[in-house]
This record gives structure tokens, C-alpha cells and sequence, in this order.
């Protein structure tokens, strides 16, 4: 389906939203995640389209959308349509946005008609927080040969809330909590606090897998974040994504290994004095580097936590039978 889409009035008015979308071979996905954008009911956005290097038609779809809208979309690339990774992908296209508010989508996402509006709503009633979130729906029936029926479930949200202040939500997400961390596709930012926070750590590439929780990690210690009980995004889950093959692969735990240890001199380098997250993330490189006795304790604390995120299911089991 093509949508018609006017140009916000004037680019430069307060409440627009840049949206970012990193591309990089996803030609089958690509076309409905930006129709989605353009289905938005909120009209004051701009769409920036920032290539990394894509190998597949996912170069001539972008482009073709940035003709199509050329007052709306905007194809980047890097120089010598280089591989550069998502991190980098990612800030160049903030670099380069207007927006008061920045949204990211990843290029095999899909929004919900009302995301921007709603989310923008709940900013502007909570100047002082620098980001919302609502409840992903990890999507396994999307419409392909071979999709899995009766397996799509909404993110756990974190107790309390739902403005929760700065540090807060770090100790209550996996993998310190029981609650499932925001998709970036479902998160909507000032860039007053992208700026606060530095952007995208490039230190991470695509394939550390935890690029993610490094940027919302700089983002929950430094300003507050809203949690809506509201589903925005859908989370296509699907064999190419970085998670499965991150899983299929063997690498996760070793992804993990490099988020703790980036995360401690975070810690120490910007003096966040947080006794409880860094007893943990001790914790967690003390493991790593002696996984014998780690290996006799974990039953125990997975155990814990399983138990934790089942009791977190109960009000999430409720919501999807509701959107049924």
C-alpha cells in the first residue's frame, strides 16, 4: 500500500520528529517499515534513510522512496558506500536530522499508525524526561512462508513507573532485571539528551550485539524516561537478525562479556557512583573470568530469574488477549 504524504509546513517548527532508519540489506522488509512511517498520523516528521553499504536491492529502494518525497525522506550514505556498521550509521543520520525529537526504526520494523503522536503527546506532558517507550510486540506471525502463529507476546515492562528517574530502569532490565529492554524502534528521544549522552558508542559494530543497551544504558543514567503501558512497534522476528544469528552462532555470551566490560569504564570514566550496579557487573566479569564456580551457581540464579519474569507475564498475558 502507498501512502500520500505532505510535507510537515515548515521543517525548522517545534515538535518535529527525525526519524532515522539505518538500512543495510533488508530489501524485503524495507518498503513496509517506511510506509509505516509515512501511514504516521502525526504529519511533522522528516525520514532520513542511511545506507550502510547495502549489498541487496535495499540501496535502490531507499532511493526511489527519497525521490518519491523529496520534501519528507532523505537517502545518505557513507562515503564510498563503505560498511561501516550500525552505530555510525545511526549518528550520521542524527547528524544530519532537524528534529527536536528523534525516533529510530530499524529497517524490518513496523510502526503503528498513532506511534508519533502518542509519544510526542507524552513528551510535551514531561518536558523533563529525555525518552518514552512503550510495549514491543515481538513478531513472529508477520506475513511470510513459514511464520510462527501463537507465539507473539508484548515487552515486559519494569515495575513502577512511569516516569522512572535517572539510573532506575538500568537495575530493573535484562540483564540486571527481570524486564525485557525497549526495542529502539519503539523509543522516541529529545536530542537534547542524544546530545547529553554522547550518541552511539562506535566502539561497538553490528556485530557486538549490545550496541543497543550501551546507548540506553548512557541514556537511563543520565535523564529520566517514560514507560507506557501502549504498544507502538511491532519487533519482526525473523533468522537474519543479529539476535539469532548472535544465538545460532554461539556468540551472545561473548557480546555480553563486552557490554560489561565497556560498562565499568563507562562507570569509572564519567564517575557514576551506582554501589548496586557495579557490585553486579563485578559480579558478572567475575564470572566470565572464572566460569567454573559461575557454572555451579548459575541453576540458582536462573532459576530466580525465570520465576521474576513469569510474575512479570501476568498483566502481559492480559494485553495480548485484549489486542486480540
Amino acid at each position: 500500500m502507498t501512502h500520500t504524504h505532505q510535507p510537515c509546513p515548515d521543517p525548522c517548527v517545534r515538535g518535529l520528529v527525525s526519524v532515522v532508519i539505518p538500512v543495510y540489506n533488508t530489501a524485503r522488509f524495507l518498503a513496509e517499515t517506511v510506509e509505516s512511517v509515512l501511514a504516521q498520523t502525526y504529519i511533522c516528521w522528516e525520514l532520513i534513510l542511511v545506507d550502510d553499504g547495502s549489498t541487496d536491492g535495499s540501496t535502490a529502494i531507499a532511493r526511489e522512496y527519497a525521490a518519491r518525497y523529496p520534501g519528507s525522506v532523505q537517502y545518505l550514505e557513507h562515503p564510498g558506500h563503505s560498511n561501516i556498521g550500525v552505530c555510525a550509521t545511526r549518528n550520521l543520520g542524527i547528524e544530519r536530522s532537524k528534529g527536536e525529537y528523534i525516533a529510530l526504526l530499524d529497517s524490518d520494523d513496523v510502526w503503528l499508525p498513532r506511534k508519533l503522536q502518542e509519544q510526542v503527546a507524552l513528551m510535551e506532558a514531561h518536558p523533563e524526561a529525555g525518552m518514552v517507550f512503550g510495549r514491543f510486540e515481538f513478531w513472529y506471525d508477520w506475513a511470510e512462508a513459514g511464520r510462527q502463529t501463537g507465539k507473539n507476546r508484548f515487552q515486559l515492562l519494569p515495575p513502577g513507573g512511569p516516569l522512572y528517574a535517572p539510573s532506575t530502569l538500568l537495575k530493573l532490565f535484562d540483564p540486571f532485571g527481570p524486564a525485557d529492554p525497549p526495542s529502539m524502534s519503539d523509543v522516541l528521544l529529545r536530542r537534547s539528551a542524544i546530545v547529553t549522552v554522547g550518541g552511539f558508542d562506535e566502539e561497538f559494530d553490528s556485530s557486538d550485539l549490545y550496541e543497543d543497551n550501551a546507548f540506553l544504558t548512557k541514556i537511563y543514567v543520565n535523564v529520566p524516561v517514560i514507560a507506557a503501558d501502549t504498544c507502538w512497534d511491532r519487533y519482526r522476528m525473523h533468522d537474519a537478525s543479529c539476535c539469532h544469528i548472535a544465538e545460532r552462532n554461539g556468540s551472545k555470551d561473548q557480546c555480553l562479556r563486552l557490554y560489561f566490560e565497556w560498562l565499568q569504564r563507562y562507570f569509572r570514566r564519567h564517575n557514576v557512583l551506582d554501589r548496586e550496579i557495579g557490585r553486579l557487573v563485578r559480579r558478572r566479569i567475575w564470572a566470565y573470568r572464572l566460569p567454573r564456580l559461575a557454572a555451579a551457581v548459575r541453576p540458582a540464579r536462573n532459576f530466580v530469574k525465570t520465576l521474576s519474569k513469569t510474575l512479570l507475564r501476568y498483566p502481559n498475558r492480559l494485553l495480548t488477549r485484549a489486542a486480540r
